[in-house]
């Protein structure tokens, strides 16, 4: 069973989206799914209504606290959600103390917690795959996740902010980037990925990239996973193809290289017959057809 973290870049890149179709559509693949998140602000649930569950304080952060196991053969637990025959939710839920007084990740063993939640789901032998959105990286929580992940995947945005933002950071090792919400009819993104594709980065940006069209707006409004609201779209058919490329990067033995300070400024730098930056984003609004 392999676990894959999905972490945004920046906020509002589609982390959720993304982590909820890709979760039905590996499902549809007659994978075995579980779709989960780790989500700082406890008041948003931002998972659960993609796939018809109320959300609830009783989650696996009451059972990892207590030392609850939630793992079974068959899949049975009354915070796992049958959502189809090949696809539950995993409620996440509150911490409380012993006043019942809900308590933040930094009052609690954080890394602890995380451990526990990745060998619970690796104990689920009954699974393919488990996704966990995970939203921004901002807490022990969710790095100690995306490190003990089997996969990495990043959400980004083909736009000047997410150059800025991978210009000044340093890539964790076994880090992956997937780039969401193309416009294709906009020359200022195709000139970004272009960028990044023949960047010293680009053995960290996966082939597959989501375009965005208007299935995905009108299924988030609906509160479904686009590929199941809409399952004939461009977005739809981008998922799955990334879908078969997880599986090919999961079914790999050297799956990561050793790099990871890898940043904008050393690619760009590496090569003088590479696109620069300035070439390629003069026009930094979107331009469409």
């Amino acid at each position: 069973m392999k676990i894959i973290a999905l972490s945004g870049l920046t906020s509002h890149v589609g982390c959720s989206s993304v982590c909820a179709a890709l979760a039905y559509s590996m499902s549809m693949l007659t994978k075995f799914c579980l779709c989960t998140e780790a989500r700082f602000n406890l008041d948003r649930p931002t998972l659960s209504p993609f796939f018809g569950v109320e959300d609830s304080d009783c989650g696996y952060l009451k059972a990892l606290k207590n030392h609850l196991e939630f793992d079974s053969q068959e899949l049975k637990s009354p915070i796992l959600f049958k959502v189809s025959d090949t696809l539950y939710y995993l409620n996440q839920g509150t911490l409380e103390d012993s006043n019942n007084q809900e308590i933040s990740f930094e009052q609690h063993n954080a890394q602890d917690l995380a451990s526990s939640l990745i060998d619970s789901l690796h104990k689920n032998t009954a699974l393919d795959f488990a996704f966990i959105d995970v939203g921004t990286v901002d807490n022990d929580f969710k790095k100690t996740l995306v490190e003990k992940a089997d996969v990495d995947l990043t959400i980004i945005e083909a736009d000047s902010n997410c150059l800025v933002r991978l210009n000044n950071a340093t890539l964790r090792n076994r880090q992956l980037l997937l780039i969401n919400k193309v416009i294709q009819s906009s020359q200022s993104m195709n000139n970004v990925v272009l960028l990044l594709q023949n960047s010293k980065l680009k053995d960290k940006i996966l082939n597959a990239e989501i375009c965005f069209d208007e299935s995905v707006l009108s299924a988030n409004l609906n509160q479904a996973p686009f590929t199941r609201f809409f399952p004939v779209s461009s977005s739809t058919d981008d998922i799955e193809r990334l879908c078969f490329e997880i599986i090919e990067l999961c079914h790999k033995k050297d799956l990561f290289g050793d790099e990871s300070k890898n940043t904008l400024t050393d690619s760009l730098n590496q090569d003088q017959n590479s696109l620069t930056v300035n070439n390629l984003t003069v026009n930094t609004e979107a331009q469409h057809s």
